[in-house]
């Protein structure tokens, strides 16, 4: 029984993470260096979209993709990530996907308590 409560429980914490929209800045020539306030923030709510980053030297562009490959060729990068706004910097590190990971070893410590 007290597993079954523990597992709702992480349920609980960790879902409400997992079913939002994304959301990610769009701009077709972004600032440089960024800048949240000349970019617009667009959504999806479908499963499996990406936020994209790509970067040449004459310029850079961010928005939301269905599908993306992370990527540096001959001076041009794409960068992908799917959280919401991870698109703004330069390095994108997808922060929700840590913190799931976090709930879940917690979860996972409290299910061996009991």
């Amino acid at each position: 029984m007290k597993v079954l409560f523990t597992f709702f429980l992480c349920a609980i914490i960790v879902l409400p993470t997992l079913v939002n929209g994304l959301q990610c800045y769009s701009c077709e020539v972004c600032a440089n260096p960024f800048s949240a306030n000349g970019a617009v923030i667009v959504s999806s709510n479908a499963t499996g979209d990406f936020c994209y980053k790509i970067s040449a030297s004459v310029a850079t562009s961010r928005g939301i993709v269905p599908t993306c490959v992370t990527a540096n060729v001959l001076g041009v990068g794409t960068w992908c990530c799917n959280t919401n706004l991870c698109n703004a910097g330069q390095s994108i590190v997808p922060m929700d996907f840590k913190i799931i990971i976090l709930a879940f070893l917690i979860c996972i410590g409290l299910m061996k308590m009991f």
